[in-house]
């Protein structure tokens, strides 16, 4: 007979699993090491805490970073990474049966090279093999991460755990009830530590910094939950384009989407129609300058790969970083990281080539 675990228990131990998902890839960092250092007292910390309803987040740090575009990064402390973890676990495999197929970030065996295969597909089963003509449209949304609306998150988890099919257990349940909201409703800029060159901070558009966004409103670019919190507010999107404009060949990438049909009105109609519901029902709205509607002969660009109907190769973008990288690693002492990068161009250029 198993024996049954207290919650405290039980809690001990969801969190250790957290921590080894958290501390992956992060083993040499010295927030990990030194977590690591008093693993158990710090595991203890948090399941009294967590269990007595007194967790807090705890001030993080914040930088900028301008690869491959200008961007403000939130970084919280390794202690709230496992807890970010641990609400993951309890909620991923639920959204992951929601999420449409095509939907390519963050997710298990997705990801960019995924999603550019992915398109490449659609393109040839649009023209029936490149026999009759398509359109391919390319939309993303302004300033994504700066404008979700909180409460919004907070109402499809909501749902999600109001929802009978939701088979986690009272006790996850509970969990989550409570931790989701500190989460979600937390403000990042509060008592942040800044880092970085204060002229990348003056470069940083007002519009993509937490800084000047309303309190109920952006989650921080860096965090686990923020990734899946992102994904969740845009399956409403998904299910829109999918089920009710009844485009068979669409796929997402954070705030990127392709749509292809053969009727180009079509495409334009759709537009208008998601310009729409991303207004009323999302609170988002259609960057005004990124559009993109051209013939499937003529090829799109998409995450870091430009797709033509016969070959795939590296976005300019792609190559430019490389020559720069070159130019920028030459000294004996970083031969190393020279060889370890150069290692993932080739692997990028290799999997364009199999598409």
């Amino acid at each position: 007979m198993p024996v049954e675990l207290s919650y405290s228990q039980w809690l001990r131990q969801e969190l250790y699993i957290a921590y080894l998902f958290a501390r992956h890839h992060k083993r040499s960092t010295v927030n990990q090491l030194d977590f690591e250092l008093h693993l158990e007292s710090n595991i203890e910390e948090l399941v009294n805490a967590i269990a007595t309803r007194n967790y807090q987040v705890h001030p993080g740090i914040a930088f900028v970073v301008d690869r491959p575009k200008i961007r403000e990064v939130f970084a919280a402390t390794f202690r709230d990474r496992v807890v970010h973890h641990l609400v993951y676990n309890h909620m991923f495999f639920y959204w992951e049966k929601h999420f449409i197929y095509d939907s390519y970030s963050c997710r298990p065996k997705k990801g960019t090279h995924f999603g550019i295969k992915r398109i490449h597909t659609f393109m040839r089963r649009a023209t029936r093999n490149y026999t009759r003509p398509a359109w391919i449209m390319k939309m993303d949304i302004s300033g994504y991460f700066m404008h979700i609306k909180k409460d919004l998150v907070w109402q499809f988890c909501q749902r999600m755990l109001d929802d009978p099919t939701f088979t986690q257990t009272p006790d996850s349940k509970d969990l989550l009830r409570y931790l989701l909201p500190i989460i979600i409703f937390h403000d990042p800029t509060q008592n942040v530590r800044l880092k970085g060159r204060p002229k990348l901070w003056a470069q940083l558009p007002p519009g993509k910094s937490l800084f000047h966004t309303p309190r109920d409103r952006g989650f921080p670019i860096g965090n686990l939950t923020s990734q899946l919190f992102s994904n969740i507010y845009l399956n409403e999107l998904d299910q829109f384009v999918t089920h009710q404009l009844h485009i068979p060949y669409y796929g997402r990438y954070v705030d990127d989407f392709i749509l292809i049909h053969q009727d180009k009105n079509y495409l334009l109609h759709c537009r208008q129609q998601i310009r729409d519901f991303l207004s009323q029902r999302l609170f988002l709205t259609l960057h005004p300058v990124k559009f993109y509607l051209q013939p499937v002969t003529y090829g799109v660009e998409f995450i870091g790969a430009k797709i033509f109907p016969h070959q795939v190769i590296a976005s300019s973008r792609i190559n430019r970083r490389l020559e720069e990288f070159i130019d920028t690693t030459y000294l004996q002492d970083q031969c190393h990281r020279w060889e370890n990068s150069l290692a993932s161009y080739c692997g990028h250029w290799v999997s364009y080539d199999r598409c």
